[in-house]
């Protein structure tokens, strides 16, 4: 029983989050189908693969069958789990390079002003993380709605846990 709690939990969490962070049940319906059928053709758990969905997403990455396949692939081809990728790809965001090392992946030399001029724009976004954090919640149409599926998806759990210790007793 506890098992089959905690599976239920994991998912609603995964669908809470893919809610939250496309900014709607449908958009996290759609996301959820584009896991599903790039699960079944892979070695990757169901689990994984949404959790590498939202890091992806989160870094920017359109998580699209493509993508997933690409990265699929590299983390495979390593003897990795595409979490791992997920994260590395995910903290290379933040300028964390190290997990990237793991996957072959180095800093290169480029030496062009288009490129300075990037880095020059990631250093200024980097270095002031809870405005852009906080301009985001305001002027992010949806941070209302997440908010209530958030809420939504807790009482749920709660509900369900407390239909369970009835049944228990």
């Amino acid at each position: 029983v506890a098992g089959t709690v905690n599976t239920i939990r994991t998912f609603e969490d995964l669908e809470a989050t893919l809610r939250a962070v496309t900014g709607s049940a449908e958009n996290a319906r759609l996301a959820f189908k584009t896991v599903e059928d790039f699960t079944k053709t892979t070695p990757f758990q169901l689990a994984n693969v949404t959790e590498s969905f939202i890091r992806f997403f989160q870094a920017g990455i359109e998580p699209n069958n493509k993508n997933l396949t690409a990265f699929g692939n590299l983390a495979a081809g390593m003897g990795k789990d595409i979490t791992q990728l997920a994260q590395a790809t995910f903290n290379a965001t933040t300028g964390e390079m190290e997990m990237l090392k793991q996957f072959g992946i180095t800093k290169s030399s480029i030496d062009t002003q288009g490129f300075k001029d990037l880095l020059d724009l990631v250093d200024q976004t980097c270095n002031d993380t809870w405005e852009l954090y906080t301009d985001l919640q305001l002027y992010n149409p949806y941070t209302m709605d997440i908010i209530s599926d958030l809420r939504s998806s807790t009482e749920t759990l709660h509900n369900q846990l407390k239909e369970l210790e009835n049944v228990e007793t």
